[in-house]
């Protein structure tokens, strides 16, 4: 089974993280793929409640920017610190703000078993 790994910047909007994680995880979608998730928090203000579960998701880990970056450089970040733990064999980045459709999570990883040395991008 292959890994998908999931890189989401997220800047302190917590509780739709927390929606878009139950929603990829409603998906069923680990009989067919193994998900792991990188959240990469750009120096949010508001705290990560400690006590927020990730319901089944048992792969998430969580790294703090030093300082507030932005968007695009907390995935280029992402990326380079995920490049150099090369522990996955798929990418996925979605944002966490709840404009990433989590239904498209299943869709990009079964067409990824039809075309597995393409690159494969999805826009909204």
């Amino acid at each position: 089974m292959k890994t998908y790994k999931i890189l989401i910047p997220v800047f302190n909007d917590w509780e739709s993280l927390l929606s878009l994680l139950n929603n990829i995880n409603a998906l069923k979608i680990n009989n067919i793929a193994y998900l792991k998730i990188l959240i990469i928090d750009d120096c949010s203000t508001e705290i990560l409640n400690k006590n927020i579960e990730f319901e089944s998701f048992t792969d998430v880990e969580v790294i703090k920017n030093l300082k507030n970056i932005g968007h695009g450089k907390s995935i280029a970040y992402g990326i380079n610190y995920l490049s150099k733990k090369n522990d996955f064999d798929y990418l996925i980045v979605m944002d966490g703000d709840g404009e990433d459709r989590p239904e498209e999570v299943k869709e990009l990883i079964l067409k990824s078993f039809d075309l597995p040395s393409l690159t494969i991008t999805a826009n909204r």
